[in-house]
């Protein structure tokens, strides 16, 4: 795993749809929550806002939402602490939109778009989040991704991804022999062969010359903060 895989996986089709496709997303979801994924995101928008100085009334735009969780999740956060934070949720993929849009009827503070992340043609926001998203992408198109939206983001990027680990690697294997899923078993163990090393990391925040940290969590994340 000396180097980062850019080889295609099967939710990078963006015109799946179906039933697999929900099921799929419904699972990832659960996972992401019980390994701590939410939890990951959320303590970096509470670093990121922390020195701000209105909390309050902020604007999220999470990359890659697929059926939303990551912002139903952000939603009961501002809803328990009265912040009214407004969220847009950002996919390539018009049936992660609509199943999205089905999950989140009683979250009017959050807006579904369709959109093409490489051209940015979204709302202002004050924080960008990508979770388990910019794997996807290799460091040029990251950066050009970011540098093209800095205009319109006015605190900065929260990015959840990867640490890529033959130890992470393994553990998810281990995980399959309870995980029914085959998208979900090629996938996730390609994400990780696509996922980062801390100085892959560091190396960007240099070349994007924005004041960054980087901390590591379980379960093989790690966190990103790019500040403004």
């Amino acid at each position: 795993m000396k180097h980062r895989s850019h080889a295609a996986e099967w939710m990078d089709d963006l015109e799946m749809e179906g039933e697999q496709l929900r099921s799929t997303l419904k699972t990832l979801a659960k996972i992401n929550a019980r390994l701590g994924g939410d939890a990951v995101s959320l303590q970096g928008v509470k670093k990121l806002i922390k020195n701000s100085t209105s909390k309050t009334g902020l604007h999220l735009i999470d990359l890659g939402c697929g059926e939303g969780s990551q912002l139903r999740h952000l939603a009961n956060y501002s809803r328990r602490h009265e912040l009214n934070w407004q969220f847009t949720g950002v996919d390539a993929n018009a049936a992660c939109i609509a199943f999205a849009q089905e999950r989140s009827v009683d979250y009017p503070e959050i807006t579904y778009l369709k959109a093409d992340v490489f051209e940015w043609n979204m709302p202002k926001c004050d924080i960008v989040l990508a979770t388990l998203f910019m794997h996807h992408f290799d460091d040029e198109q990251i950066m050009h991704m970011i540098e093209k939206a800095n205009a319109e983001v006015t605190l900065g990027w929260v990015v959840n991804d990867l640490h890529r680990s033959p130890i992470a690697y393994g553990l998810f294997w281990a995980l399959g022999l309870f995980i029914r899923n085959e998208m979900i078993m090629h996938d996730g163990l390609l994400s990780i062969k696509k996922g980062f090393k801390k100085e892959e990391l560091e190396h960007m925040s240099n070349s994007l010359k924005m004041q960054s940290t980087i901390s590591w969590n379980w379960a093989y994340r790690y966190l990103w903060l790019l500040r403004k």
